[in-house]
Parts: structure tokens; sequence; C-alpha cells
């Protein structure tokens, strides 16, 4: 009945006589994880539960948490059960749960279960993962077990943009990372200045570009020199460079 009501927020139960299998733990703890109402109607932390609760088969960890958590309630059992620890782990080996588990029983799958977040694994330079699930069973246990998060792999992309100066994009590609991306387009011209080139290559992307074009303007010489000094001819600046032309 408990759990079968998803939404139940408030519990009172008293004068209860079960007996029941090891798996009730789990609906105790449900009840100790809600609230209850007390003799004056007053809403407590924990829900209220009174009486006797006879386990066919419990463990002793699991009996223990019940007798500190559930004072008005005498618990009892028929036989003990050798109990377990199921670890789960992240791929770098930190635990993220740990359950008890009775010998032949399974532990539950805990981010499912609200008991750990989804594991994570760091993207790479050339890829990213996403997590799969878990690399053995767990449904039943019959010795300490660690269980470890798997991954699939995906290459990682990065996004090029070609911009113009305004930072407008003009072009933009999907890059696998150590890939290139070209422009392919035709650059706006500016009046008064000349097209040079790009900011940066995309030659080998490994992470996300922006990229724009670079001008300069050209300089006129200070003064103008007049032809007739040369017989009409004009010689460059660069002294190395001595071919005349008109």
């Amino acid at each position: 009945m408990v759990n079968s009501a998803t939404n139940l927020q408030e519990a009172r139960l008293i004068g209860i006589n079960w007996t029941v299998p090891s798996t009730a733990y789990r609906t105790f703890m449900r009840l100790y994880g809600i609230g209850g109402i007390d003799d004056d109607n007053s809403v407590t932390t924990h829900s209220i539960v009174k009486g006797n609760t006879n386990f066919i088969t419990i463990g002793t960890v699991k009996y223990n948490d019940l007798v500190s958590k559930f004072p008005d309630v005498t618990f009892t059992y028929e036989t003990i059960a050798s109990e377990y620890a199921v670890t789960f782990m992240d791929d770098d080996g930190n635990a993220l749960n740990t359950q008890i588990v009775e010998a032949g029983q399974g532990a539950l799958e805990p981010v499912s279960n609200g008991l750990c977040s989804t594991p994570t694994k760091d993207s790479t330079v050339e890829y990213t993962y996403t997590f799969s699930g878990w690399d053995k069973d767990f449904s039943y246990i019959i010795n300490n077990t660690t269980v470890i998060a798997t991954f699939t792999q995906q290459d990682r992309y990065y996004t090029v943009n070609y911009n113009d100066v305004e930072g407008q994009v003009l072009e933009s590609y999907r890059v696998k990372a150590h890939g290139s991306a070209s422009f392919k387009g035709v650059v706006v011209e500016i009046i008064g200045r000349v097209w040079t080139g790009w900011s940066q290559m995309a030659d080998d992307v490994i992470s996300d570009m922006n990229i724009s074009p670079t001008f300069i303007t050209p300089m006129l010489p200070s003064t103008k020199k007049n032809l007739a000094d040369y017989n009409n001819y004009a010689y460059s600046d660069d002294s190395s460079l001595t071919a005349a032309y008109t």
C-alpha cells in the first residue's frame, strides 16, 4: 500500500503487526523519508509508525538501521542474512553510491533511484563521453561488488565562424577535431583598405573559432616627387630597386 501511493507525503500507522520479507526495508525507508502526524495532529519530520514487525530474513546493518529510525516499532527476525557492499564508481574510481545488500538480493540502480547523480567523464580534445550504464550486473549479489560506470564515445566537433569586420558571420562550419575549414566566399571590400588575409588559420581545429578578416591601409608618401628631376621617370623608394618606370 505504501509503495503504490506515489504521492504520499505524510503517514501515521498505529498498531501494525507485520511479517515481511527483507525487501520491506525499502518500504520503511520511504516512510522515514516523508512526514507524519503525531497525537496532537502536528506535522512531524518523519512518519509515525507504531507496532510490531517480524522479518523473515534481514541483514544486521538494515536491522540496526530500522531499530534506530523507528523507536516505536518492535522489530524481530527469523534469520539474519549475510550482507555485502555494492559500490558504484565513476570512471575515475570515485565512489558514487554504496548499498548494503543481502546475499541473493540485488542492488538498486542508483541513478534512476536518486541515489547519485548521472556519472560524467571529462571530454578530451578529440572525444566527448555519454553515460551508458554499468560494467556488470548487480541484480544478484553474493559477495562484495564494485560496479563501474561505462560511457559511449563520440567524436568532438567545433564551430568555426568566418566573420566580417563587424563580427557578423559570413560562413560557419562544424568541424571534427583536428579538421580544417576554409573560407569559400568573397570578402567584402573596404574602400581605402587592402585585404591581407584572416586573423588565424583553421587548419588544425581544436576549439571553437571566430575568425576575422585583416586589412591594411596603404600610406602615400609625405611629399610628391617632381618627375622632371628624374628625366620624367619614377624610381622606387627601395634603394635596392634600380629599374625606372613611367
